[in-house]
């Protein structure tokens, strides 16, 4: 039977037939505790399938590594809240090619320099890598390190854009629902990360996005039901004039 935690669980939300099995034959768990049920008489918690379960816990096993590599790589809050719905950190996976008309094609994780971003003045031009056959995709670039709030999961959003990717991986904007800003971090705050995301969108869905410039990653790729980032991509700029 289920442990005495159990006893207090909600209402069981059992089968309707008054068949039930005496045994854990059926591979049934509580949901309360995890452990297997025995006896579904005598258990008061509502009953899962171990299926169920060990979906449960691969969620949680994959948000705990993924903060836990955060910390290991000595990612601060605003990384790990990324992580949390991203697989790889763009600086990790940079298989987003991002030029700018003025600067050239950046070099991933780049720390650039005031005379640089001063001549970021267009949104650039990107290019995902040669795969599936891309339709409708939404373009994402914020700042993780903006001043928004005190709040690890606002950062400051500079780009949003769907657009469409042709045959050679050349991603063309179609519509912008945030005009691009070029980067303007406070002068002597330190380097700030900009990061660039391109996800799959499905066709006919509408897009939702906040009003304001403050921006959380998670939130919005809930939101819109987006999956794991086709490609992504960051550089770096500390401002200091």
């Amino acid at each position: 039977m289920c442990a005495p935690c159990c006893q207090q669980a909600v209402v069981s939300a059992r089968p309707q037939r008054d068949t039930r099995p005496t045994n854990n034959r059926g591979g049934f768990v509580c949901e309360h505790c995890l452990r297997p049920v025995t006896d579904y008489r005598i258990c008061s918690s509502r009953v899962i399938s171990q299926a169920t379960m060990v979906k449960i816990l691969r969620e949680c096993l994959t948000t705990l590594i993924l903060v836990s590599l955060a910390a290991s790589q000595g990612a601060d809050p605003r990384l790990a809240e990324v992580l949390l719905c991203t697989t790889v950190a763009p600086a990790d996976q940079c298989n987003l090619q991002v030029t700018y008309p003025t600067v050239g094609t950046v070099r991933c994780d780049a720390n650039f320099s005031n005379a640089d971003v001063d001549a970021m003045l267009q949104a650039p031009k990107l290019k995902v890598p040669l795969g599936p056959v891309y339709g409708r995709v939404v373009v994402v670039m914020f700042d993780l390190d903006a001043p928004v709030s005190e709040q690890p999961k606002d950062g400051f959003v500079h780009w949003v854009a769907e657009a469409t990717v042709d045959s050679t991986g050349n991603v063309q904007t179609t519509s912008q629902l945030k005009d691009y800003y070029q980067p303007k971090p406070p002068v002597g705050k330190g380097s700030h990360r900009y990061q660039f995301y391109v996800y799959d969108f499905p066709p006919g869905a509408t897009l939702q996005v906040t009003d304001g410039r403050a921006f959380q990653l998670c939130q919005f790729v809930r939101t819109n039901g987006l999956n794991q980032p086709i490609a992504s991509f960051q550089f770096r700029y500390a401002r200091t004039v």
